[in-house]
């Protein structure tokens, strides 16, 4: 009965830290997974974003060697540092079938060049299969390495991102983990992609259910689990060599039932302490952590008291996890803040003194005149541009409440700038319905009228509102001078602005951040003069994001 009774508690002691050691590591390797789905959602849209630039596309693949050497200089300016955005990915190219136009940027990681040469003749000779991706990752095997390739483009030019599952281990490499730990990258049918530094490894099985750890190996030797990622057609696999955590409790099954026999009557109570002391203690205390963390309680540290050194090590691996997690979390709590930092500058920016001041300056000689009418007018358009103002936290109102402040600004304008002012509209009645952010058409409005407004001749403001395709356009003209030459290079460069114009560098983030790549914002000159702001939403995979905005279909 005894003996019974000690494999019993043998065996439960190791399922309970096999258990904690998969449970750990997961979290772990759940955590490289979501940074590296991050970088690879970044370079998705970021490709998609070139390839929809036909001018871009269509001067890149010129036969003309001034437009073709023109177009290759501002692609170049634009993504000459672009990877400096990404840890996981090694290199970008820019190839044109056309015109056989190339160029290619790599990170700075230690690939040698006839495997750049590779991947870069590999684009070459795939461009129509790698263009029709549109932006989906593939896994593909280029000089007896394996490859993570995405691409978008059409049969002129086509846009690619690529790394390698070696590149994306490095960071899994550093982790100090209870045990021997082994990691790789494998296909769902158990391929594998990464260099594999043990040769036992090469001939496990990869094909397990992840939904928990199973084993691998002769006598079961290794503890095998993983995760898969939702962006690419890839696992993270993890090994763990059992004999490495878990050599004592193995041992102590095989001869545990013979010393218990020999010092059952003499040595009971004194192996229920060691066995308190080094197995149920650390493991109840675990198990009590691994409950506060459920609870969300990320401050958790487990004391590590003296027991057995599997134990320790198992502790201190818990507890080194936790302070990842807790990193993690401290990061994207930054980006939030950042977020709402980016909300709260634009709101401030709305804070223009002398347009109150002068708005007030007209009230003050309407009211010298006794002009009674005119001054009810002024306060009650001042007052209702005021609420919405002060009211415009909310991250979407209505296309219809947007027009109707424009109005009340368009009032108080007409009655400051009189006659040589005039203001067009022209939208259709289903799209007043249209979620769009605060103060987004009111920004280039008031942009319009600031910087196209001349006292001697009549300053035209239009704001055109229409179904295009499986979206919407919004277009805002003027009659003005247009933009500045300086200011339109910048803006195409992603440049910051240099004092003019930040309204419209703010709402393109803000537009951003609302609807990813499901919203454009161009802006420039009309012929012969006057400028044009040209505002494009559309709705697919990023609507979700913030609830039903329309009724439209994708329109890329």
């Amino acid at each position: 009965m005894a003996s019974i009774l000690f494999f019993a508690i043998n065996t439960y002691a190791i399922k309970k830290i096999q258990e904690q050691i998969y449970n750990n590591n997961l979290s772990l390797m759940n955590v490289h997974i979501n940074e590296l789905e991050t970088e690879l959602i970044s370079a998705t849209n970021k490709l998609l974003n070139d390839s929809i630039d036909k001018s871009s596309v269509n001067s890149f693949a010129s036969t003309e060697a001034r437009t073709k050497y023109d177009a290759t200089i501002t692609y170049h300016m634009k993504n000459a540092n672009a990877l400096k955005d990404f840890n996981m990915i090694e290199g970008q190219i820019a190839f044109s079938p056309q015109n056989n136009n190339t160029i290619s940027y790599f990170n700075g990681y230690d690939s040698d060049y006839g495997k750049r040469e590779m991947v870069l003749n590999y684009v070459k000779d795939h461009a129509k299969e790698l263009a029709a991706l549109n932006g989906r990752w593939k896994t593909c095997r280029v000089k007896d390495e394996w490859i993570l390739i995405s691409a978008s483009g059409n049969e002129k030019v086509v846009y690619c991102f690529w790394t390698t599952y070696n590149l994306m281990m490095r960071p899994v490499e550093t982790w100090k983990l209870l045990g021997k730990n082994y990691f790789c990258f494998t296909s769902q049918n158990g391929t594998i992609y990464s260099e594999v530094k043990n040769e036992d490894l090469s001939t496990l099985s990869y094909k397990g259910d992840l939904n928990s750890y199973y084993f691998g190996g002769e006598r079961n030797k290794y503890l095998i689990s993983g995760v898969e990622s939702s962006k690419g057609n890839f696992r993270l696999m993890n090994i763990v060599e059992r004999k490495s955590c878990l050599g004592g409790f193995l041992q102590m099954q095989i001869w545990g039932v013979f010393v218990l026999i020999v010092v059952l009557f003499v040595g009971t109570p004194w192996m229920i302490h060691i066995l308190n002391k080094s197995v149920f203690n650390p493991v109840d205390r675990m198990e009590a952590g691994i409950r506060k963390v459920e609870e969300g309680n990320l401050n958790t540290q487990i004391e590590n008291v003296k027991s057995s050194r599997e134990m320790e090590h198992l502790i201190q691996s818990f507890n080194n996890m936790i302070l990842q997690i807790r990193d993690m979390k401290i990061r994207t709590y930054e980006e939030s803040l950042e977020r709402q930092k980016l909300e709260l500058d634009y709101l401030n920016l709305q804070i223009e003194p002398h347009f109150y001041l002068n708005a007030l300056n007209v009230i003050n000689v309407t009211a010298q005149v006794g002009d009674t009418e005119l001054i009810y007018d002024m306060t009650k358009n001042l007052s209702q541009y005021m609420r919405y103002l002060m009211g415009s936290r909310k991250e979407l109102v209505t296309l219809r409440e947007e027009m109707e402040h424009v109005g009340n600004y368009l009032k108080i304008m007409e009655i400051r700038l009189g006659d040589n002012f005039c203001y067009k509209e022209q939208i259709e009645e289903s799209l007043l319905a249209l979620k769009v952010p605060p103060l987004m058409v009111q920004t280039l409005i008031e942009n319009s009228v600031k910087y196209a407004f001349d006292v001697y001749k009549e300053t035209v403001v239009e704001v055109h509102a229409e179904r295009s395709g499986n979206g919407v356009r919004i277009c805002v003209t003027d009659n003005g001078e247009g933009y500045p030459k300086e200011y339109l290079e910048r803006y195409n460069n992603n440049l910051e602005p240099e004092g003019k114009h930040i309204g419209i560098m703010n709402l393109r983030s803000r537009l951003k951040m609302t609807f990813g790549r499901q919203a454009t914002i161009h802006i420039f000159n009309k012929e012969p003069h006057g400028a044009c702001t040209e505002i494009v939403i559309c709705a697919g995979e990023d609507k979700e994001k913030e609830g039903d905005r329309s009724e439209l279909a994708d329109c890329r």
